[in-house]
Parts: C-alpha cells; sequence; structure tokens
C-alpha cells in the first residue's frame, strides 16, 4: 500500500506537468494524502482521476471541494471509500468543477442528505453520468435528486442497491429525465408498483 506519505510524494512532485489521468486503487492514501493532493499546483492538467478504496472520508471530500487544483477533470471515481452525507455536503458547495462529466461514488455511506445537497447546488453544470450504486440513500434521496438541478443534463443514471423501493419509483417517475440513456435500479426490491410508477 501506498499510504498518506507516498500520495503526498508525488503531491510534491513537479514532474508530471503532463499528466491527463492518475488511477491508485485501493493504496490506502486517507484524507492527508487527499489533502495533499488537493493543495498540489503540480496536476492542472488532470483530467481523470481515480481514487477507489482509499480509506477517503468526510474530511477527504472537504479537500477536494475546496481544490481548485484539477480545472479540467471530467471523470472523478471515488468508489469504495467512507464518504458520509457531510462529505457530499462539502463537495457539493464547490465552485471549481465545470467541466466534470463523470462522478462515481459506488459503495459509500451516502445517505439522503447527501444527495439533498445536488440541490439548488451550481457545482457540476457539465455532469452527464453520476454512479450512487451501493450507497443508502432511500426513497428521500431519489426524491431530492429527482427535483435538482442536476436531472435535466443526465445521460447515465446507477442507484442500484440503494433501498429505494416503490415510493422512490414514484419520486423518480416525477423527474425530468429528457436526456437519459442509461439508468441502473438493480437490487431496489421496487415491485410491480414501482415499475408501474413509471
Amino acid at each position: 500500500a501506498t499510504g498518506p506519505a507516498g500520495m503526498q510524494a508525488l503531491a510534491s512532485s513537479p514532474f508530471f506537468p503532463r499528466l491527463e489521468s492518475l488511477t491508485m486503487w485501493f493504496c490506502q492514501v486517507g484524507d492527508a494524502g487527499i489533502q495533499a493532493l488537493a493543495t498540489s499546483p503540480f496536476f492542472p492538467n488532470l483530467t481523470s482521476l481515480s481514487l477507489t478504496g482509499n480509506h477517503i472520508g468526510n474530511t477527504g471530500m472537504q479537500a477536494l471541494g475546496r481544490s481548485s487544483s484539477f480545472p479540467q477533470l471530467r471523470e472523478l471515481q471515488l468508489s469504495e471509500n467512507w464518504i458520509e452525507d457531510e462529505g457530499m455536503k462539502a463537495f457539493a458547495r464547490s465552485l471549481f468543477y465545470p467541466n466534470l462529466t463523470s462522478l462515481v461514488l459506488c459503495e459509500n455511506r451516502i445517505g439522503a442528505a447527501g444527495v439533498e445537497a445536488f440541490d439548488g447546488s451550481s457545482a457540476f453544470p457539465s455532469l452527464t453520468s453520476l454512479n450512487l450504486r451501493d450507497n443508502k440513500i432511500g426513497f428521500l434521496g431519489v426524491q431530492a435528486l429527482a427535483l435538482s438541478s442536476l436531472i435535466p443534463n443526465l445521460t447515465s443514471l446507477n442507484l442500484g442497491s440503494n433501498q429505494i423501493g416503490a415510493e422512490g419509483m414514484h419520486a423518480l417517475g416525477a423527474g425530468i429525465f429528457s436526456s437519459l440513456t442509461s439508468l441502473y435500479l438493480a437490487y431496489n426490491r421496487i415491485g410491480d408498483a414501482g415499475m408501474q410508477a413509471l
């Protein structure tokens, strides 16, 4: 495992000024490592950042939310971390990700309140793909998402394994998904009533 010290070393290195893609899965970089990367001036051309399974929590998300280090970032992958509602609220207040098109947050600890942070947020005007599989947003989270400003631009939405049930499907049916081409709803106990709501 790389650990926080390894990420801090990378973040302080000026030798990759043209780097466009960085993938570090299961390296245990933690919040301290993310804070170092988020404040680094050496990755202005990064378009893809993939940090699956790195013990990133709310503090790490707050650091990313405050960061202006990745103006070109288009893809952010943060699956299998420890992100909770407070982290999502901080990230949704960011003004530094105008080009982000894909946000992957599978297998975290995000609930309805975390998704509600998207409502009224102008943080991600270019977002077209949102993956929230294996969280715990429930039907209240779906309700908030369906009413958010993100929805009209989304072409891909993954809400698998989120305990949304039939009530969540009713909420989903109230949203305006005019651009959606891919919708994943597996493992949600939707039932016939839920499908009829669509």
